[in-house]
């Protein structure tokens, strides 16, 4: 079939591209590529930062069961061998110490860092996060069930020398209570400075601020150095370094140390108070009672003695009628009143016999209730004395559990 001169020519024009049409498409793919050079920092930033965050969360739960194990924070290390060294308080990411076959990296092969808070103080008042010491003291009243020794309430290591989890749990609440101190871990300045018990440094994949190397920002490879950024304070341009702190109040929900303190640190210790307060009341009590059956028998002896003196009274008022009856006969009846007097004397002291014994038997029967009660309060007590012992070895023992117990 022929074809006519200007289908020809159409045909010939459908064959390619115009000089015009390649270069749109090319100002099109150039425009795409820019786009996607612009967008592959933050694509790749934002894949190094989940990657980070699956990373730590995963370290945290290592560093969680290790302060379980041990009652204590891991000590960083002091180079990539990632074994603890505990005279650093900064320093490498302590892998191996806890269980990990190689270094932790980042996307950038650059290993993470590790800070810890650390400071040591006397007693109760320590927050030495890496040492496990006694530093926690209940507050509980001492009782060894004698009366003559009063229970004292005071603040007492329950198990000296055998320190674990409810040594952390306070040291954490020390550091939590901390004014601001530069020298010790923290992150952030100004209204956003806190100290935290612990931080992970992930130096991120770039010198982004141009001036320190890999890490960005107030963060630094020094040693003495123990402040960093804010976990917030990351914004690409011109810091990528990560840093995820853990503030002591999180690492106190993590153990349970709410839980725990109020039940071994503040239950069992109150209810060996209590005890051991009942048990001194009981015991003061039973002094009371046995004073009672002393004061009785002081009755009972006041009233024989009444009975004695009454007695002799009447014998002597009986001795008067004869000598009266006689001074009335002699008398021509001017002594008669004297007879009458002298009978009358010998009923006044056979009546006060009468009332002596009454005492005497009134005394009797309060010995004998008084007797009743040094007994029972004598049987209460030795039941108070043993729970009271219950009481407190528990709280011993509660105490020895620690956190473990959850």
């Amino acid at each position: 079939m022929e074809m006519y001169p200007g289908h020809k020519k159409m045909f010939q024009k459908s064959l390619g591209y115009s000089l015009i049409e390649m270069s749109i498409a090319l100002m099109v793919l150039g425009f795409v590529v820019t786009v996607l050079a612009g967008l592959y920092p933050k694509i790749t930033e934002s894949s190094a930062k989940q990657q980070s965050g699956l990373q730590t969360n995963r370290l945290e739960e290592s560093v969680l069961g290790f302060v379980f194990a041990k009652g204590r924070l891991p000590c960083p290390s002091a180079d990539m061998s990632g074994v603890e060294d505990c005279s650093l308080v900064k320093g490498e990411f302590p892998y191996r110490t806890l269980g990990f076959a190689s270094a932790i990296r980042n996307q950038a092969g650059v290993a993470l860092r590790y800070a810890v808070f650390d400071k040591a103080l006397t007693g109760a008042s320590d927050m030495e996060l890496t040492v496990l010491k006694d530093r926690y003291e209940a507050y509980i009243a001492t009782d060894n069930n004698d009366v003559n020794i009063r229970p004292v309430a005071q603040n007492s290591v329950l198990n000296v020398g055998s320190p674990n989890g409810l040594d952390m749990c306070h040291a954490l609440q020390n550091g939590s209570n901390t004014s601001n101190d530069s020298s010790r871990l923290h992150s952030g300045t100004g209204a956003k400075f806190k100290h935290v018990a612990y931080l992970i440094h992930d130096q991120g994949l770039q010198d982004a601020d141009g001036l320190n190397g890999l890490y960005d920002g107030s963060n630094s490879l020094n040693a003495t150095d123990l402040g960093f950024d804010s976990a917030d304070n990351v914004d690409g341009a011109t810091n990528d370094d990560y840093v995820y702190v853990k503030y002591f109040g999180q690492l106190w929900s993590d153990l349970g140390c709410s839980s725990a303190i109020s039940s071994v640190g503040h239950a069992h210790p109150n209810a060996a108070s209590a005890s051991a307060i009942m048990n001194q009341a009981l015991a003061d009590y039973k002094v009371q009672a046995e004073l009672a059956v002393d004061v009785a028998n002081a009755d009972i002896a006041a009233a024989a003695a009444s009975i004695l003196s009454a007695a002799s009274g009447t014998a002597s008022a009986a001795a008067t009628i004869p000598i009266a009856t006689s001074e009335s006969i002699n008398t021509a009846g001017v002594a008669a009143p004297t007879a009458a007097l002298s009978v009358a004397a010998v009923a006044a002291a056979a009546a006060s016999v009468v009332t002596a014994s009454v005492i005497t038997g009134m005394a009797a029967v309060n010995k004998t209730g008084a007797e009743d009660l040094v007994n029972q309060v004598t049987t209460k007590l030795a039941e108070i004395n043993t729970l009271n012992a219950s009481i407190y070895s528990n709280a011993v023992q509660a105490d020895a559990k620690g956190v473990y117990q959850q």
